[in-house]
């Protein structure tokens, strides 16, 4: 089984950049990890949410693997709400624009590429090794 963890924070939020996250495992070992920074106008934690699970999606979408059976966790509840029920609370215009790519990439990978994807909200702290990547990075890129 494929797992993709993300998480994701704008510091200061709202517009500070956004550093998005995601971790991979198969089979419980990690295959890949990787940190984004992302400067944008208007930027929320809610919108790196978005970009954390498409960025934990799009490796699906580039690497390919065999296991057709996906766990995407994020530890946003708005994000898994949204992207597994079609979650319609007020979506702001601020944050439609990715929602709608990530849901887009979902609905993609399965139609085109036969995966079932489940999303499930993590607590923060259970989601510590990709909170920890993320951690790391900000130690050594922005704060010094």
């Amino acid at each position: 089984m494929i797992q993709i963890f993300t998480t994701a924070h704008c510091y200061p939020n709202p517009g500070g950049p956004i550093h998005t996250a995601y971790t991979v495992r198969e089979n419980n070992l990690l295959v890949d990890s990787k940190v984004n920074l992302i400067d944008i106008a208007d930027s929320t934690n809610i919108i790196g949410g978005f970009l954390a699970v498409k960025d934990g999606l799009q490796w699906l979408s580039d690497h390919q693997p065999a296991d057709k059976k996906i766990q995407v966790f994020t530890d946003q509840q708005f994000i898994r709400k949204y992207l597994e029920w079609g979650y319609t609370e007020q979506v702001e215009k601020l944050y439609q624009r990715y929602s709608n790519e990530t849901l887009e990439l979902r609905y993609a990978l399965k139609r085109e590429q036969g995966y079932t994807i489940q999303l499930h909200w993590i607590n923060g702290q259970e989601n510590e090794e990709v909170k920890s990547i993320l951690a790391d990075y900000r130690r050594v890129h922005v704060l010094h």
